[in-house]
């Protein structure tokens, strides 16, 4: 590069600077990311502290071996033990969990849990507990 263009180059890169908007999108997506973070970090908290308080009629967002997603539906509490209801319907995506909410229950065939089954069990994941 000839002289003159190259002093002109180094003149010019030692007075401009980066403009700070360009790093704005980056700062977006970080405080995005933080808070998806702690709403999550919330709802568990949340579940972990209803999961002992479950009440008739609570709905609980559950997800069984093998990424399938359902809603259990509380039919009674007696003592550390919870009765409940299945959907009738299951979905692969916990996107269409509000879906199934309008489906029907089985009520036929109530299933029992120990609380603590329902918190430390393998098959089923608690995701969230929608109380009316």
């Amino acid at each position: 590069m000839p002289d003159p263009i190259k002093l002109g180059y180094e003149n010019l890169k030692t007075y401009t600077k980066i403009p700070l908007w360009t790093y704005s999108g980056l700062l977006i997506i970080g405080l995005a990311i933080a808070g998806f973070t702690f709403a999550d970090k919330q709802k568990k908290t949340r579940v972990n502290k209803m999961i002992y308080s479950l009440k008739k009629d609570d709905i609980l967002e559950v997800k069984l071996k093998g990424d399938i997603y359902t809603l259990l539906k509380v039919d009674h509490v007696s003592g550390n033990l919870v009765y409940v209801a299945m959907n009738k319907y299951q979905s692969n995506s916990e996107t269409n969990m509000d879906e199934l909410k309008s489906k029907g229950y089985d009520t036929s065939t109530i299933q029992e849990f120990p609380v603590s089954q329902l918190i430390n069990n393998d098959k089923i994941e608690i995701l969230d507990i929608d109380r009316n």
